[in-house]
């Protein structure tokens, strides 16, 4: 039976807890990406790049702290159930939609977040290394290495790496699928992390995938700091 305030799903309760605290930490998330564009905000105008750096990926985040505060008021309440559905309890199908609406919100919304990284990156190497990478046109794994190398960053590129892999997993239903057969090993923050050819990807519970937010967020405001990227008076955001 799904009870009022428990967790949406018993890998919930097991790695984080309560609903409370995934809501608290990614309200803190969002709370810094804020911070983060309101002190953008006072140094370039409107229509830099810099402040969609921030901006797209935070109203990601906005739209997770939104859907997640929606589903834990009314999917994971009996009384809603009740009142959408009648007496009838939640059967065993009903609970194992609610599963899946967790790892598929958990999943879509960090897919979303890279993206919009992805993008500003594209647009930024075509300032700052001009022609390089295919015109922004390359692989990602090119697009991330490139900058993160130029401005002295490289300590990241296994975090991209990391967040990469995950992400092009959801193509194939979370299940890692190697191009050459081989399982892949990627290291970040002293823990090794491995995927494994044609097995699902299983680490990623949201004490996982919150860090990954946080760690993302780290090389933003790292790559926002650097001089190649801050002295720019203005850096036109194109195709925004």
């Amino acid at each position: 039976m799904i009870l009022a305030r428990r967790p949406l799903t018993e890998s919930v309760r097991r790695v984080v807890g309560t609903e409370e605290q995934i809501a608290r930490r990614i309200e803190a998330l969002l709370s810094r990406m804020r911070g983060l564009y309101d002190e953008l905000l006072e140094k370039y105008p409107s229509g830099d790049l810099r402040l969609a750096m921030i901006a797209a990926p935070g109203n990601i985040l906005r739209s997770y702290q939104l859907f997640f505060a929606m589903v834990v008021s009314t999917v994971t309440h009996e009384s809603w159930w009740k009142q959408s559905f009648g007496p009838v309890a939640p059967n065993e199908n009903d609970k194992d939609a609610i599963k899946n609406l967790d790892t598929t919100s958990r999943y879509s919304f960090f897919v979303f977040f890279l993206s919009h990284i992805e993008w500003s990156l594209r647009k930024l190497v075509t300032h700052l290394s001009p022609g390089a990478c295919r015109y922004g046109g390359a692989e990602f794994k090119a697009i991330h290495d490139h900058v993160l190398t130029l401005l002295g960053l490289r300590q990241y590129i296994p975090l991209y790496d990391l967040c990469r892999t995950v992400r092009n997993c959801v193509h194939s239903n979370a299940i890692y699928v190697a191009r050459n057969g081989v399982d892949a090993e990627i290291a970040w923050k002293g823990a090794t992390y491995v995927f494994r050819h044609m097995m699902p990807v299983d680490f990623m519970t949201y004490d996982m995938i919150l860090q990954l937010y946080d760690d993302l967020i780290d090389s933003l405001e790292a790559m926002l700091a650097h001089p190649m990227v801050a002295s720019n008076a203005f850096i036109e955001d194109r195709l925004a």
